[in-house]
């Protein structure tokens, strides 16, 4: 009888699925937590990296060490080895840090990373083949960069434009005249964008005077029809008349610039109170001719040397060159100089 129960016992224990014993063993994973510092950039006027940081944290809350395979979904370059192997401390965690690179052609905006980690092996010897993947997604942003480019191809009368901001530079202004240019814009940028080309005009004396008799017909703003790395050439001029016995020189300056439409619109309604409040990339051409006044003449004009002060904002930098107005020296030409181009929000 005894020898009947222990067949019988051993004939269940061969109809046990061997799938319920394999449900047992543990199947480990790692938590992850992960953090970006900083933005990307592939502004090629841009001297930094352009290179934005990621760090994910795995998390192993098991009793056992584990080892784990990662891997990253990107679409752009990043410099994580996936072809090693991580291993995680029972009860610990580990730190990973890599690179993120955008592309030279890639638009501005979000992207999203996603890391991964699967536990392929735990307490050393035991292999794991179904360990659940865990992930986690950061979004990295890509900032805009925007490169405008004003360029005079020619002009009349000859040296009106495109000139040193010095008061030996200026040509004296005809009577009634116009004062005629043709531009080449180029725009380039990571970022759709809507540019334009604007003009301006500014009157200095030495003395406070009333300029309203001097009349000057500025070009109207004209929205540019092109996108980012296109080209494209305007034709403008400006008008001038000015009143007859004139005593003291007057500077007329005509100012040129191409940016961003919102950009342009903005100084043109601010002028330079804009600039310093915004990032901005606005190329300025400035040129202009002098009304010659009785006084000088008779050669009653005397010159000082210019001092250069410098007003910068963000990423434009503008010198206002002037001179000192005393009892033995008169002030030189005040205007703006904008010498370095950048872009915009």
């Amino acid at each position: 009888m005894k020898a009947w129960m222990c067949i019988t016992t051993l004939l269940l224990l061969t109809l046990i699925p061997t799938t319920s014993l394999a449900q047992t063993e543990p199947q480990p994973e790692v938590d992850i937590t992960c953090t970006v510092s900083g933005d990307m950039s592939n502004d090629p006027y841009d001297d930094s990296s352009g290179r934005a940081q990621v760090a994910c944290e795995l998390q192993n809350d098991d009793v056992y060490e584990v080892e784990v395979e990662t891997d990253v979904e990107w679409v752009y370059t990043h410099d994580h080895d996936t072809s090693s192997t991580i291993r995680v401390g029972a009860n610990s965690e580990e730190q990973v840090y890599f690179l993120v690179t955008p592309s030279e052609t890639a638009q501005a905006g979000m992207e999203t990373l996603t890391f991964k980690a699967t536990v392929v092996q735990y307490g050393n010897v035991r292999e794991c083949t179904n360990c659940e993947t865990t992930t986690d997604t950061v979004d990295i942003f890509l900032r805009q960069w925007t490169y405008v480019d004003l360029e005079i191809q020619s002009q009349s009368p000859e040296g009106t434009f495109d000139i040193p901001m010095y008061e030996d530079s200026f040509q004296p202004c005809e009577q009634d005249g116009d004062y005629s240019l043709q531009t080449k814009i180029a725009v380039d940028g990571n970022h759709d964008f809507e540019s334009a080309i604007g003009f301006e005009r500014q009157f200095y004396s030495y003395s406070g005077i009333d300029y309203s008799d001097f009349a000057v017909e500025v070009p109207q703003k004209i929205t540019l029809d092109i996108e980012p790395g296109q080209s494209t050439s305007v034709d403008a001029s400006f008008s001038l008349t000015v009143r007859e016995n004139q005593t003291e020189d007057v500077y007329v300056i005509f100012a040129v610039f191409a940016g961003e439409l919102e950009h342009v619109n903005g100084y043109l309604a601010e002028g330079d109170d804009y600039l310093d409040d915004y990032y901005t990339a606005i190329d300025f051409v400035f040129g202009g001719c002098v009304v010659v006044g009785l006084d000088t003449e008779n050669g009653q004009r005397q010159s000082s040397d210019p001092i250069i002060i410098d007003a910068s904002s963000d990423d434009s930098y503008i010198y206002l060159i002037a001179g000192i107005a005393g009892a033995t020296t008169v002030c030189l030409l005040v205007v703006l100089i904008v010498v370095l181009v950048r872009k915009s929000d």
